[in-house]
């Protein structure tokens, strides 16, 4: 029997980004187990000059190893149409980031953004350990 991880993932986009997240997340909830998504938030982008991004979380659950999920989420990015060529001229089909595999936090500066805490607020995940907040 497989182990279980526990992951949140964060979705961004910002062409055509809501009809875009809504085909991300029906993807990822094929793919992976638990899946439970966020309420978009439009945010101003960041790094890059384009449109607003639609953001939302993802808490889920999957089987597969570190190593073998990464892959399928820059699958999942290019199966909504996400390309190198369209991101240097600012146009995000769909960004998917690993923010939490099991205890092991990525992309540490996101976590600090207001949109990634208020959305983590949502899903019940302390900002701080990133885990499920004492209730």
């Amino acid at each position: 029997m497989q182990p279980i991880h526990d992951i949140i993932l964060a979705l961004g986009a910002n062409h055509k980004p809501k009809t875009q997240l809504k085909k991300a997340q029906k993807l990822l909830d094929s793919l992976l187990e638990e899946a439970v998504f966020t309420p978009c938030i439009m945010t101003e982008p960041i790094g890059i000059r384009g449109r607003k991004f639609a953001n939302c979380l993802c808490k889920a659950r999957t089987s597969l190893a570190e190593e073998q999920l990464l892959p399928v989420l820059k699958e999942v990015e290019g199966r909504c149409g996400d390309t190198r060529g369209e991101r240097h001229e600012g146009r995000i089909w769909m960004d998917i980031d690993l923010l939490l595999y099991d205890h092991t936090r990525r992309h540490e500066p996101d976590w600090q953004r207001s949109y990634v805490r208020t959305l983590l607020q949502q899903l019940g995940i302390s900002s701080d350990t990133g885990h499920e907040a004492a209730g």
